[in-house]
């Protein structure tokens, strides 16, 4: 800081009672019995005395008409104007009645004592203008005591214990005044309110400005600051816990020492004011309060504070250059918007039991550390509409819960855009995290049911989102849903010894590493996502008891899942995945599903579409192990090596009703003690026919085993002959609307398989309300011919080979298509059937 500081001692600062008299009740009124009567009189008889103030006003001079001030004071009336000569007057003055007091002539007009004070005012309507008053470091240099409508204008008060005095102090004016090197420039105190106070300057004072910190519960309110200059101050201005509803309009804080301006009382506002280059503090709020539409740049320390207080408003603030921009500690329901901070260490801090906070619609770039942080037991925050960029980290949660981040966005910040430690229930929803320079997206450690659904992550330098000993916490968990993550240097998800998340309805591409990358996961569930592009799509590395289902895994580099040294006590499920051209141009070694490691057991692999990989499913293991694993009701065709298979010393397994089409090879590298059958069911084998062109059907199985790889002695003993369906099939009824009467009507069933596939056609017509008629047929057709006129109803019941069935219906008419009989007279009866 710039000022050269001489320390003056504050004397007897709160001490002064003059003037109090205290009733029953804490408030001004009460406490002040005598100031009410006294204005009353001071009004009434400064109104009898100013009617005649037009023809009797008078001008005393100083030091011409009288030798001192206090003589020409004592010497006017009310309505006098008191001019003093140019000079200095070292005297002390008191003024009690309605007169002006001001300078003449040319030069600086000084008054100076040593005494209690250098001028005291009491009374209604004084004015003193243009004099300069210097004191000493005991006393004051101007003290109103009940002073009322009046005005202190263009007056320099220095080198004073306390410079201006206000006590019992309303509705009274000082302007373009400059109070310096004083100990308290202005101290307001005992009910002193509704003053107004304009381009009051406040120069290297120990405190520049002191209000409401009387012991007595006396309201310092309503007092109104504008255009005034705090400067070179160890303290600019502090509001005590009596100052209430205090204003700071359009003023300028700037060079002071410990903090600019320090606010305990309730509802204070501060509006449009610029704090510049105090040493540690702009502002310091206590109390609930407004600061809006201000500039708060470059503090040693902190920006704006917030401390132990509820309900404070902090809008429109320009935070620039700070150590931390806004800090808040064990702050209740405060609602900071607009925000706008770039440069500073950090940007915003909320902490140490804070709740109830709500940032929007702002902005902190550029912070050399992190732009927001939420710590140490902090709960209920939400930060919404807000973009933190260019810093080294976005934002950091850490020991707290219960924290909501919606539609915000992070992007290119050095490390994670948003760091959650130790912390519980955190929502991360609709924001955008891009561009992470030297880290993950998003970055969770030892967290428990957080949300981060529907965000867009994509070309962060490590993984898009990483989530570390992630415990489970109750049904509120969910994890992570709907979100796009792509480009990201490592992978698009990584877990780690994490328990109970969901990762369900994302579109996870072109990451450099894995898709969701998952070590040491337990009982977590991974759906309906979109996997491509990516080095790999899924790996479960040492996990138990996951759920892999309903995922699109495609055109990732290598493997599409991966489960490497998992299941075991807690099985994973691979259900009903499409799995397509992994592995297509980086190696034809790769797989669609990889079991690898000894401690690869138990896991179920059933209903998954595996097409167009090179390998579809291959089990290794250099150890052993790597078996009783269940791999059924796949789909796998067109790989380009082979269908199944196993290297090194993997498995046995158990391999069943699965469908094995057009692969290069079907099965290659087996355990020769692997399984091919459950439940006297094989597998389909689209080359069993061109193998074995003698064998015979015995209802859904082939009569001759069907050996799995040529050489290897082992045999699928019931190989299927039709796919495995576990689903009913789709079919409809097609048929003419009509027919005439003795021709017949062609029934077709059009379903989704072949017809082949079907072990029954049961078609049942009812014509009228009590005559059915039943067919069975092995073909999906029947040519019938009605016997009567009128409307028919059919019902289908179809059944495949596996048991599966599903119904179809429909409508025709029978009419009658004979000429029309021309008839001369008499009645004519037609019989037209049953309607």
């Amino acid at each position: 800081m710039n000022a050269q500081w001489k320390y003056v001692p504050v004397k007897n600062v709160d001490a002064t009672t003059e003037g109090l008299t205290m009733g029953p009740e804490p408030c001004r009124r009460s406490a002040l019995p005598l100031i009410g009567v006294l204005a009353f009189l001071l009004v009434l008889g400064a109104t009898l005395m100013l009617s005649a103030e037009d023809v009797s006003a008078r001008n005393l001079l100083v030091p011409d008409d009288y030798a001192t001030i206090q003589q020409a004071v004592d010497n006017a009336t009310a309505g006098d104007e008191v001019r003093i000569e140019a000079g200095s007057y070292n005297e002390s003055v008191k003024v009690t009645i309605p007169i002006k007091l001001t300078s003449v002539g040319e030069g600086e007009t000084v008054i100076t004592s040593d005494e209690e004070h250098v001028l005291r005012l009491e009374g209604f309507g004084i004015t003193v203008s243009f004099l300069t008053i210097v004191g000493s470091s005991d006393n004051y240099g101007i003290h109103c005591y009940q002073f009322s409508d009046g005005l202190l204008w263009d007056i320099q008060v220095r080198h004073c214990n306390i410079g201006v005095l206000l006590s019992a102090t309303f509705d009274s004016e000082i302007m373009d005044a400059t109070i310096e090197d004083c100990s308290v420039g202005i101290m307001a105190k005992n009910g002193t309110y509704r003053n107004h106070f304009e381009k009051v300057r406040f120069l290297n004072d120990q405190i520049g400005l002191d209000i409401g910190r009387t012991v007595y519960p006396i309201d310092d309110s309503e007092n109104y600051f504008t255009a005034c200059v705090f400067e070179s101050n160890q303290i600019g201005a502090r509001i005590g816990p009596n100052g209430r509803e205090n204003t700071f309009y359009n003023s300028r804080f700037a060079y002071n020492g410990d903090t600019a301006l320090s606010i305990d009382g309730a509802d204070c506002l501060v509006d449009t004011c610029a704090f510049l280059e105090n040493d540690l503090t702009g502002i310091s709020l206590t109390q609930p309060g407004t600061v809006t539409n201000s500039t708060v740049s470059y503090h040693g320390y902190r920006g704006i504070e917030i401390v132990g207080t509820s309900g404070c408003t902090i809008t429109n603030i320009t935070l620039d250059g700070n150590q931390v921009g806004l800090h808040l500690r064990n702050a209740q329901q405060a609602t900071l918007s607009k925000l706008y901070g770039s440069n500073n260490f950090e940007g915003i801090q909320v902490s140490r039991g804070s709740f109830g906070v709500t940032l929007s619609e702002s902005e902190f770039v550029n912070c050399s550390w992190i732009a927001m942080t939420i710590e140490l037991q902090s709960e209920d925050v939400t930060v919404r509409s807000c973009n933190f960029a260019g810093n080294y980290q976005g934002m950091l949660i850490t020991q707290s819960k219960n924290v909501l981040v919606s539609e915000c966005t992070f992007s290119s910040n050095q490390r994670s855009a948003v760091q959650g430690v130790d912390s519980a229930r955190i929502q991360i929803y609709r924001s955008s995290i891009v561009l992470t320079k030297d880290g993950h997206g998003l970055e969770f450690s030892g967290c428990g049911a957080a949300n981060i659904v529907q965000c867009t992550v994509i070309d962060n330098h490590r993984s898009g989102i990483s989530i570390t000993s992630w415990g489970y916490q109750g049904p509120s968990e969910r994890g992570v849903l709907d979100c796009r993550i792509g480009g990201s240097g490592e992978s698009g998800i990584s877990l780690d010894k994490v328990s109970t998340i969901t990762i369900a309805g994302n579109t996870i591409e072109n990451n450099g590493g894995g898709g969701i990358a998952a070590l040491a996961t337990m009982h977590s569930s991974f759906r309906d996502n979109l996997v491509q592009g990516n080095a790999f799509g899924i790996a479960l590395n040492g996990s138990q008891g996951c759920l892999l289902a309903n995922n699109s895994v495609r055109r990732n580099d290598q493997e599409g899942i991966r489960l490497i040294s998992s299941g075991s006590g807690y099985r994973n499920e691979i259900l009903e995945n499409s799995i397509v051209e992994n592995s297509w141009l980086s190696s034809i070694d790769r797989s669609g599903i990889l079991l690898s490691g000894k401690y690869t057991q138990k896991n179920i692999i059933e209903g998954n579409s595996i097409l167009s990989n090179p390998v579809g499913i291959r089990f290794e293991s250099y150890t052993g192990g790597c078996e009783n694993n269940l791999v059924y009701q796949n789909i796998i065709r067109d790989c380009k090596r082979y269908g199944i298979g196993a290297k090194w010393n993997a498995g046995p397994n158990r391999i069943y009703l699965n469908s094995f089409i057009s692969n290069e090879d079907h099965v290659n590298g087996v355990h020769l003690q692997d399984k091919f059958e459950m439940d006297r069911l094989g597998n389909y084998w689209d080359d069993y026919k061109a193998s074995y062109p003698e064998a015979v059907r015995n209802g859904v199985i082939w009569n001759t085993p069907y050996e799995v790889e040529p050489d290897s002695n082992l045999f699928d003993r019931f190989p299927l002959a039709f796919i495995y369906e576990t689903d009913p099939p789709d079919v409809r009824l097609q048929m003419d609307d009509t027919v005439a009467f003795g021709d017949h009507i062609h029934l077709d069933a059009a379903a989704s398989r072949d017809s082949s596939m079907f072990s029954s056609f049961t078609w049942t017509i009812i014509s009228g309300t009590n005559f059915n008629r039943t067919y069975t047929t092995q073909t999906n057709y029947l040519d019938h011919t009605p016997t009567s006129l009128g409307k028919h109803r059919v019902l289908l019941v179809v059944e495949d080979n596996w048991g599966n069935s599903a119904e179809a219906s429909g409508e025709f008419r029978v009419i009658d298509d004979i000429p029309p009989v021309v008839y001369a007279g008499g009645d004519l009866v037609v019989d037209v059937g049953v309607d």
